[in-house]
């Protein structure tokens, strides 16, 4: 093996390797594997446990085959974004260690050992199952989670259910998974012009595809833009806020709002193609009920009119002009968003991320506050 152990600017804990089986890692019992898109054998991520407490742990191969293939294309425009074993671990280990913040997961241990070809992080972790409440609960907490990455100037560019757990005791959701996050370093510093992430929950400026027709004006919804652009639009926060979208649709309907046509071609590239186009062109549609527990969808459906409404909602993050879409804070301040908070105006105060950079102590200060808070509220409800 090549190298020697990476080093890490974080105050969480890094450890070698001392035990490594299929059932166990070092401290960590395994429990199971969680299937995932993502880069081949590259990536896996598998619940452990540690004294009962269930553990998210995401191994990064270090040296992935591409990474000689990515050597030979460093003079290739700022667009390309393939990223090494080691770019990947690195990117998800700086964000992570930046954020304090109830609804992003907190990164646990580092293990990297030079003998190892895999570097092991440790995250919080546990799942939901979901009804229309908790879909509100889930979508609230991400919500907050993004807008306090927006808030640093990342885009998380993942936003899925796979990348979102609920912390030990389920009380609150958090966001996982940094590894293709974008950190913008500065006011002038603008996102590459393409952005990876899952196809489903891909927005249409980076699903973007050349539009060779226009789509049948009888068939789309009269409250959202379905013209797409001649050149690819820009990309910003508001990517995340789409994928925040499609995660919310498929808790509520538990299908994605943009499906592959068939057509009787199953190549990769192929249907992949076809599922950027229908993100770039297509409307999206709602069953008559939503949730694990069948409520039934407002009236009007996909073209209420209703602003309090869900549907409503998901109109305006799922416009396929960005400048049109939602940002998180209209997000956040949505009245479904809000709907069973007693006070929402001092909640959207008391949650708001901090204007100005404060000292570690009082973000830890206010970090276990927060998320007491969270926790009181989420028991009482």
């Amino acid at each position: 093996m090549e190298g020697g152990p990476l080093q890490f600017d974080t105050t969480c804990d890094v450890s070698l390797v001392k035990v490594l089986t299929s059932q166990r890692l070092n401290q960590y019992a395994f429990s199971r594997r969680i299937p995932r898109n993502s880069p081949g054998p590259h990536v896996d991520v598998s619940v452990y446990t540690e004294n009962g407490t269930e553990v998210l742990v995401k191994s990064i191969k270090r040296k992935w085959p591409e990474d000689k293939y990515q050597q030979l294309r460093r003079s290739v425009q700022a667009g390309n974004l393939l990223l090494t074993g080691e770019q990947s671990i690195r990117r998800e280990i700086d964000v992570l260690k930046g954020c304090r913040h109830p609804n992003i997961v907190q990164l646990l241990e580092i293990i990297d050992d030079p003998k190892c070809q895999r570097v092991y992080l440790g995250d919080e972790h546990d799942n939901p199952t979901l009804t229309v409440s908790q879909s509100r609960r889930v979508f609230r907490d991400v919500s907050l989670g993004l807008e306090y990455l927006h808030h640093l100037g990342i885009i998380h560019c993942d936003i899925k259910p796979a990348n979102i757990v609920w912390s030990e005791n389920q009380s609150i959701a958090k966001i996982i998974d940094m590894g293709i996050a974008y950190r913008q370093q500065g006011s002038d510093d603008k996102p590459p012009s393409a952005l990876r992430g899952t196809g489903f929950f891909m927005a249409p400026e980076v699903a973007w595809t050349p539009p060779d027709s226009s789509p049948s004006s009888d068939t789309l919804s009269t409250t959202i833009d379905v013209q797409v652009s001649a050149k690819r639009p820009k990309i910003s926060a508001k990517i995340d806020v789409w994928s925040l979208a499609v995660t919310l649709y498929c808790f509520l309907f538990g299908k994605f709002p943009f499906q592959i046509p068939s057509d009787g071609n199953d190549s990769h590239y192929h249907t992949r193609y076809m599922l950027f186009r229908e993100i770039c062109n297509a409307d999206w549609t709602v069953p008559d009920t939503m949730g694990a527990d069948g409520l039934p969808v407002p009236p009007g459906g996909r073209s209420s009119k209703d602003r309090n409404e869900v549907t409503f909602l998901l109109d305006c993050m799922l416009r396929k002009d960005p400048n049109l879409r939602f940002s998180i804070d209209d997000v956040k301040c949505h009245p479904w968003v809000l709907e069973d908070i007693p006070n929402p105006r001092r909640w959207l105060d008391c949650t708001a991320p901090a204007s100005k950079p404060q000292p570690h102590w009082v973000k830890r200060a206010g970090y276990r506050m927060l998320h007491f808070l969270m926790s009181l509220w989420s028991s009482c409800i």
